[in-house]
Formats: structure tokens, sequence, C-alpha cells
């Protein structure tokens, strides 16, 4: 069955497919709740280190069979119309970046289960669009639309939370990738758009 035939077959979920980007790499396209004990682990374990079962539970995305997220990226999901009819589907004060993450804590909230599908696979071409308007990746935009969509949905506590957690995160990948010698860049323009969001 197609994940769509699977969709409407079982209306309280939203399905999220294994993304490949153009170089073969997967995108972390299923993640775990902002602000959790996953994410923390996360920030100071690679979950790459770790054994791929307790791997799959931090970072979703990672997961060779289905298991359960708590958000999917915007680039492919998967349901009945029914199902994001009762979720909006997307709200329409967001536009572009975060509106994957706020409608995955929606449906959370209203019982609606996210589902990482590692057995069907969509190819994307990460960014493509935002490239040629932004001249990269927004990393400053896309660190203030997911502080505003955390503290709409979980509280003030918790977007303070998951900024540090965030922060953690991209100083650790810097000093465990400059140990061994590869490219820093992103994670250090993460941190810079994580930086200046917190100052707005």
């Amino acid at each position: 069955a197609t994940l769509g035939e699977e969709a409407l077959r079982a209306p309280r979920r939203i399905l999220v497919p294994r993304i490949v980007l153009p170089d073969g790499r997967l995108q972390d396209s299923a993640q775990a709740e902002p602000a959790s004990a996953a994410t923390a682990l996360a920030a100071l374990m690679p979950p790459a280190a770790l054994p791929r079962v307790l791997a799959q539970r931090i970072e979703p995305w990672r997961g060779e069979v289905p298991g359960a997220a708590a958000w999917g990226l915007g680039a492919c999901l998967v349901a009945g119309a029914e199902t994001l009819r009762r979720l909006g589907p997307f709200d329409e004060g967001i536009f572009m970046f975060g509106e994957d993450l706020d409608l995955g804590l929606r449906a959370r909230d209203a019982d609606i289960g996210i589902e990482h599908r590692p057995d069907a696979r969509v190819f994307h071409g990460r960014a493509h669009s935002t490239h040629r308007a932004y001249g990269g990746e927004p990393f400053e935009l896309l660190a203030e639309r997911r502080r505003d969509v955390v503290e709409k949905r979980r509280g003030r506590a918790r977007r303070r939370a998951d900024d540090v957690i965030q922060a953690l995160t991209f100083a650790n990948r810097i000093a465990l990738k400059t140990l061994l010698r590869r490219g820093t860049e992103r994670e250090r323009a993460q941190l810079r758009g994580l930086r200046a969001a917190r100052k707005r």
C-alpha cells in the first residue's frame, strides 16, 4: 500500500517518509519534541555514536523501522484530508520555516500521531528555492521561527530550555568536527543565527 492509502485507513496519523538529499545523505525529516530529554541527550552526545535503537528514539529520522516522532519536515507529510482539515492545516501567520513544527506540535496535542516511515523515500533538493531567495540557508530566520513556535505551543520556559539545548548542540558539533578536522561552517552559521535571534 502507498503512504496515501495508509493515511486514509488510519486517519489519526501523519506519515513522514525518509527524505534523501541530492548527495545521498538523509535529511532529518522526523524530529523529537523540542526541549525534551531526547534533544538534550542529542546535544551532549552525537546520536550517530549511540546504539541504533537509542539513536532512533533521539532522532527518529535515523530509524530503519517505522517509529514515532514529534514532528516532521514540511518537505513531505502524508495525511488524510480530514486529518489536515482538523488541524488547520498550517498556521497562516507562519510563512515559511516553523509551520511544520507548529503543525506537529498541534497534532500531538490533538492526539494525532506522527510516524516516520523509512520504507518510503522522497528525494528532496534541500533549500532549493530558499537558497535563491535568501542567498543561502536563513539560519537566523529559522531560529526565530522555531523560538516563536516553541513559545506559542509549549510556553516561555520550554522555549528558553530549547534555546540552551540548540546552542549546546551547535557548539558541541563544532568542537567534535574541529577535532575530526571536518568543516564547521554550517554549525557556526546556525549558532550565529540563534544568537542573533535571541537578541531580537
